[in-house]
């Protein structure tokens, strides 16, 4: 006979965080997304009574997009503690189950969790793994853990629950998780620019010894490296200059930004920024994203 649910499997144990730290604050650069986010999003989420009274859509969800590297998650985590909810970050590894309809028992309990500890951010790590195109899918079991998301999303706010999912791939998401009332709002998360560069190395370099740091040199230095490039390198040589007991310098970072190799090569950089601009145009559907993505991503 065939298990279903959690019958002979222990439920996996989601770990409720309280958004208390320090938001945003955090967060090196991206002034334009945190302005349009507070707009869009904190002020409704904050203001709840002005919302009553204006009679304003209460947010339900938000899909953070882009190259992998950029942030998404840690905006994500950063998002949460702003807006002040516990927050859950959960990934499909933490859904997976040797039961058929046990992820779909998984998925309704971090609702559940979520619901009963509300006001709460659910935070949806990769989450084209989580909810993958059904046209693609040839397990009838997997197309109903698609479709419990859609239930479980479907106007999530109204009780108090906000849903941030990230992703490097959108054009492998259910076309409709992405439809207003589940996914309602969806941000491209970009390659850091100049000054979103000098704040990530402002902000990793901060409380560690340094001798004639240009932060504007590093930046313009390292144009085409990732968030996650950038704070490795940080981290690379302050090990090396605690080694040798020496402060980190502006020639110790400069040679260590020249010998790396970016996670992200400017041909796939630009094959990402085109595809992006064309997946935000209205009206393309989940066929047309997935084209462009077959275009500009095919095997050699």
């Amino acid at each position: 006979m065939e298990n279903s649910g959690f019958e002979g499997e222990q439920q996996v144990f989601f770990e409720l965080r309280k958004g208390s730290g320090n938001g945003f604050s955090d967060v090196a650069g991206m002034e334009e997304l945190k302005q349009m986010i507070a707009k869009k999003v904190l002020f409704v989420l904050k203001e709840r009574d002005k919302a009553i009274e204006y009679k304003l859509t209460i947010p339900n969800g938000m899909l953070l997009y882009g190259p992998p590297g950029c942030g998404k998650t840690y905006f994500a985590e950063r998002l949460a503690e702003e807006i002040g909810y516990n927050y859950v970050i959960c990934k499909g590894s933490d859904l997976g189950s040797t039961f058929v309809h046990g992820t779909q028992g998984k998925i309704a309990q971090l609702f559940k969790i979520a619901r009963e500890n509300a006001p709460t951010v659910i935070i949806l790590d990769e989450f084209d793994a989580l909810v993958p195109s059904r046209d693609q899918l040839t397990s009838a079991h997997l197309s109903s853990e698609v479709n419990e998301f859609l239930s479980q999303l479907n106007n999530s706010a109204k009780n108090n629950v906000f849903v941030v999912a990230t992703t490097n791939r959108p054009d492998k998401i259910d076309s409709a998780v992405l439809r207003t009332g589940r996914m309602d709002l969806q941000v491209y998360i970009p390659m850091p620019d100049q000054k979103c560069r000098e704040a990530m190395f402002a902000h990793h370099l901060k409380g560690r010894p340094c001798s004639g740091i240009i932060l504007e040199v590093l930046a313009s230095a390292s144009n085409g490296l990732t968030a996650s490039d950038i704070a490795y390198i940080v981290n690379d040589v302050a090990l090396g200059a605690a080694i040798e007991g020496e402060p980190i310098t502006q020639q110790m970072l400069l040679k260590s930004i020249g010998s790396f190799t970016p996670s992200i090569t400017p041909a796939q950089l630009a094959k990402y920024e085109r595809i992006y601009r064309s997946l935000s145009s209205k009206g393309m559907s989940s066929e047309q994203m997935q084209q462009l993505f077959n275009r500009f991503f095919k095997k050699a």
